[in-house]
């Protein structure tokens, strides 16, 4: 971690030093030709070239990368680059060449990098629009969930309010007819024939539930009525006396 800070500091201290103490510079070139106190450095930045295409080559052995062998061809290019520099005339055809391959090489590298950035870029577009979609199923899933859980509850609240009385009330009846077989059998079966009456509706009530259909609403003078029919059916089943009385 603290490399690309040390070689960005030296960079910078020495440009600085070559600005200010330009006399103190030593001599690169004579008579159009490169000075040892030149070829030195250049010759040694060569060999960290090729040991860094070789280096890139032996990781593109392992890992298999296309990064590998593209860093290893353009360090190798770059060391060969700099030891053509070495014996090449300055301004001369060969040493613009090199110059031209350098730059085009960065502009290739550039645009390999730019290409998987923007691949990059698209993919998480991509990973991002599918994530809205799992999550806007996954509120389609909860709703849906929520919806049918109501929807139980409410049947739940219907089927006690409903079917269960009735058949409760029903059950009571029945157990009253039970009671008046042995003393008045004609009014047993008279019981009896209302309950089945009864049970009818239940049915009918039982299999609205099951088709899941609402229950349908009563304007005002059905509802007296099923007030009514209530009250008979438990004056029969109890055998008590009520009086009905609607505002």
């Amino acid at each position: 971690k603290w490399m690309p800070w040390v070689m960005t500091g030296g960079a910078l201290a020495l440009g600085l030093w070559t600005i200010g103490f330009p006399q103190s510079v030593p001599v690169m070139v004579r008579e159009g030709v490169f000075s040892p106190m030149a070829v030195a450095p250049k010759s040694f930045a060569s060999m960290l070239f090729f040991a860094g295409s070789l280096r890139f080559f032996l990781d593109y052995r392992t890992s298999g990368r296309s990064e590998d062998i593209l860093f290893a061809s353009l360090a190798l290019m770059f060391g060969f680059a700099e030891l053509m520099f070495t014996y090449s005339v300055i301004w001369g055809s060969r040493w613009w060449f090199w110059h031209f391959l350098r730059l085009l090489t960065y502009f290739f590298v550039l645009g390999y990098v730019g290409r998987g950035y923007l691949a990059t870029v698209s993919e998480l577009r991509s990973s991002l629009i599918q994530t809205k979609q799992a999550e806007q199923a996954s509120r389609q899933s909860e709703q849906q969930l929520r919806t049918v859980l109501e929807a139980r509850e409410r049947l739940a609240q219907d089927l006690h309010d409903g079917v269960i009385q009735s058949t409760f009330a029903l059950k009571l009846n029945l157990e009253r007819c039970q009671r008046l077989i042995p003393q008045n059998p004609q009014e047993a079966l008279t019981g009896i024939s209302d309950v089945l009456m009864e049970l009818k509706f239940v049915i009918q009530d039982l299999r609205r539930h099951i088709s899941g259909l609402e229950p349908e609403c009563l304007n005002g003078r059905q509802w007296v009525e099923e007030m009514r029919t209530l009250v008979q059916t438990v004056e029969k089943s109890q055998n008590l006396s009520f009086h009905l009385q609607i505002d």
